[in-house]
């Protein structure tokens, strides 16, 4: 049990970092889905609309990109720590069976 607790330290700093990581990618993506908002007219009236397209579909695959990071790091401490109370049941029978 002692020896996972680096192991949990690890991924609720990963947690951490990637959250904050996220947020700042969407607030990038809603800064430039306000921007686009308050300014259409002058966006549509001068036929800009592929380029602002660009520029919110780029902060958007960032903003997807953290989340994927996310879920994968998630995915593994799911697998990981789940188990882990079996693997503690068990390393403590063994030391009790064979240990001092």
């Amino acid at each position: 049990m002692i020896l996972l607790l680096p192991v949990n330290y690890w991924i609720s700093r990963q947690f951490s970092k990637i959250q904050q990581d996220i947020m700042g990618t969407t607030d990038k993506r809603i800064a430039a889905t306000n921007e686009v908002l308050q300014n259409i007219r002058i966006i549509k009236f001068f036929a800009w609309e592929e380029r602002y397209a660009e520029i919110v579909n780029e902060t958007r695959k960032a903003e997807l990109k953290q989340l994927r990071r996310r879920y994968i790091l998630w995915a593994g401490a799911g697998e990981l720590l789940p188990g882990r109370s079996r693997r503690e049941h068990l390393l403590t029978l063994l030391q009790r069976v064979f240990g001092t």
